[in-house]
């Protein structure tokens, strides 16, 4: 379950996976897909090392892939939630943080990111989570998102359905 085949690296998250997840054989059932809110790979995995959250796989603006937690372990990424008629998806579903600094609230005809910095980087328009400004994914993360979502459907025989959004997961 460790395997993946390119831009890949695993590193260890010494809080996280310290149970296995309540499905049979602790296949993953799903999948939630997150963004970090911050601005870094590197800062993400520190963070999650050294915190109470965690999840099972980190994703760099480059499309590199770091691997935190086993697949057949739970891990702190979703808290509170609900999908598809299943509670405390951290115990079934396998967690992917995305690095993305998210939302961006505009201010005349510039735009600042949840530190309250000013952001210089592209900015997508589109309604979620009640935000209409957030930064795009990179061409590197979408294709790499893409692959790795369609090696654990295969991989764990995880309905399409079964994939979702934090923000649709955990209000």
């Amino acid at each position: 379950p460790w395997m993946y085949p390119n831009n890949w690296k695993y590193t260890v998250d010494p809080d996280g996976g310290k149970k296995e997840l309540r499905t049979k054989g602790g296949k993953p059932i799903g999948i939630v897909i997150h963004h970090t809110a911050t601005y870094s790979l590197n800062s993400t995995v520190k963070y999650f090392t050294k915190n109470v959250v965690d999840c099972h796989f980190v994703m760099g603006h480059d499309g590199k892939i770091v691997q935190m937690v086993p697949c057949n372990r739970t891990a702190a990424h979703a808290g509170e939630s609900e999908w598809n008629g299943k509670k405390w998806l951290n115990n079934y579903y396998v967690g992917i943080e995305v690095v993305n600094i998210g939302w961006l609230k505009k201010k005349g005809d510039k735009f600042y990111d949840g530190y309250k910095r000013l952001w210089k980087g592209k900015v997508r328009e589109r309604k979620a989570e009640g935000h209409q400004y957030w930064e795009p994914f990179t061409d590197a993360q979408e294709k790499a998102l893409f692959e790795l979502c369609v090696w654990l459907v295969k991989e764990y025989d995880i309905p399409v359905e079964n994939i979702a959004a934090h923000f649709e997961v955990s209000p």
